[in-house]
């Protein structure tokens, strides 16, 4: 019986507890700064896995090659925008063809005006063909690692194009979904925390060992 306990309560424990990637925060482009009409929102992803506290971010930026979307080769713009606090000491880009900037001010055309106050402040810059129409430059993902101290996500509140709306990144793409591509800025929000399916099994666990001792407990008082 107190084995069954025992082992009820590490279930349960395990279910209120945060997972291994429970580090990891989602954010969806969902704010259009493009020349033309988009298919329906989001147009990507940009995974941030805070590794060790506030020492290491993994930046997984990924646009919906479903729907066309590429990071566009422009050297007139960042090909992705980014605010952090802290001191970065380093920044790693894992994908080819792409540079680290920073830090600086960077705005994102039809995502943050000009005339705001606040800016990003450290960008990637595409170096190659990234978009424009040749398949083989049509990259869909970034993946960048930004080691400092004390480092924390920044948000931009755009006053004018998205009514004070928490912008968190922005991204220069080319959509080739149409007859002709457009180009432009898409922006990211913080996206709504959904538990992921290792984090719904410990739950169900942690649940059914909890109405297991319940019973058991019942059936020794009737005894």
């Amino acid at each position: 019986m107190r084995k069954l306990l025992g082992t009820a309560a590490v279930l349960g424990a395990l279910a209120f507890a945060p997972s291994a990637n429970a580090a990891t925060t989602l954010y969806n482009f969902t704010l259009d700064g493009m020349t033309g009409s988009l298919p329906a929102a989001p147009w990507g992803t940009v995974s941030v896995n805070d590794n060790g506290g506030t020492s290491h971010f993994t930046f997984d930026v990924n646009l919906d090659a479903g729907t066309n979307f590429y990071f566009q080769d422009s050297k007139a713009f960042q090909a992705f925008d980014y605010r952090l606090g802290g001191n970065v000491t380093s920044t790693v880009v894992s994908t080819s063809g792409f540079s680290y900037a920073g830090p600086g001010a960077y705005s994102a055309p039809g995502i943050v005006v000009p005339s705001d106050t606040t800016k990003f402040n450290y960008a990637i810059l595409c170096q190659s063909l990234c978009a424009g129409g040749n398949p083989s430059g049509q990259i869909s993902q970034l993946v960048f690692d930004v080691f400092g101290t004390n480092l924390s996500l920044q948000s931009i509140i755009d006053t004018n194009n998205f009514n004070n709306i928490p912008i968190y990144f922005a991204a220069d793409v080319s959509y080739q979904g149409g007859a002709s591509a457009q180009t432009g800025n898409i922006g990211a929000v913080l996206a709504s925390g959904v538990p992921e399916p290792s984090t719904w099994a410990l739950f169900i666990l942690g649940f059914g060992a909890i109405g297991l001792m319940m019973r058991s407990r019942r059936q020794t008082v009737r005894a």
